[in-house]
């Protein structure tokens, strides 16, 4: 009997919780079990095999408990198609959903979560790899984190409905984040800078950028997990108008204002000029006075 018990394998901490859960209902009547939630995977493996032995079940008794266990192990998981959502998503939706569950974790002082206190499916929080530093790496991570739930399919696949639902709802807003380029360094840094200083904060909560790429999906990250859609269209509406001026400003800083009078038919035909040619009337006078230069006027 013990070999039957000592060759129990697992392949994930989600199969050992699930395997608890049924034990202490279907063996010991709920009782006995309390110790098991602080304990790593290997201390309940542990836990599983002693408790089995402790029951002296017959052989035919526990080779029926373990099979009709793993049965129900087996139809807990996701399969491939129900997780082509997360294989197929943009790399927005990704960043949005492992942000959100990693906000509701570091509130949660469980293991294991109720997302968004509704009636979201439980999330594995020790599964949440919350020091990704990629998008693979955060879509691995945050299908890991529903699929390693000590859940039955249907609240993992109720938890998928949610965050896609909820994202639906956010892009419906069409938040204004054009103006940022991914490829642009400088402009993102700028933004991270213009967020911190916005929220007197770090948004540490969310993606730690290491470069310039990183940086540019914690910008979008820290907009799309706004408190609100008010606030965020705001914070949208003050930081690209902040970066219209500073690009005005850089524009600028080796030109000197000028006061000349022109006389009405000048400023028309200079009017005309900079309409058809479609540049401003500063860079007109600047091309002809350039040319004018070069000729030796």
């Amino acid at each position: 009997m013990d070999h039957i018990i000592n060759e129990l394998n697992f392949e994930a901490e989600s199969e050992v919780d699930l395997f608890l859960s049924e034990m202490k209902h279907k063996l010991f009547s709920g009782r006995g079990f309390r110790q098991t939630r602080r304990m790593d995977r290997k201390r309940k493996v542990e836990f599983i095999k002693d408790k089995l032995k402790s029951k002296k079940l017959s052989e035919f008794e526990l080779r029926r408990f373990i099979k009709e266990t793993k049965k129900i192990i087996e139809k807990s998981k996701l399969d491939k198609d129900q997780l082509e959502f997360f294989n197929d998503a943009d790399s927005r939706f990704i960043n949005w959903a492992w942000s959100t569950l990693k906000l509701e974790i570091e509130n949660s002082d469980d293991d294991i979560i109720d997302y968004d206190d509704e009636v979201y499916s439980l999330v594995n929080k020790k599964h949440l790899n919350r020091n990704c530093i990629s998008v693979n790496e955060r879509k691995r991570s945050l299908i890991d984190s529903i699929q390693d739930s000590n859940t039955e399919l249907e609240d993992k696949l109720e938890t998928v409905e949610k965050l896609k639902d909820e994202w639906i709802e956010i892009k419906k807003e069409k938040l204004n984040l054009k103006w940022l380029s991914i490829k642009n360094q400088e402009q993102c840094e700028w933004a991270w800078e213009y967020l911190i200083e916005y929220k007197y904060e770090t948004p540490h909560l969310y993606i730690e950028p290491t470069g310039s790429v990183e940086m540019y999906w914690a910008i979008i990250a820290s907009i799309d997990t706004w408190d609100s859609f008010e606030g965020a269209k705001l914070f949208c509406k003050s930081i690209s108008g902040a970066w219209a001026q500073k690009k005005y400003r850089d524009n600028q800083s080796d030109r000197k204002q000028c006061n000349y009078y022109l006389s009405e038919t000048t400023i028309s035909q200079l009017r005309e000029i900079s309409k058809n040619n479609k540049i401003s009337i500063t860079n007109v006078l600047e091309k002809i006075i350039a040319k004018a230069y070069k000729e030796g006027f």
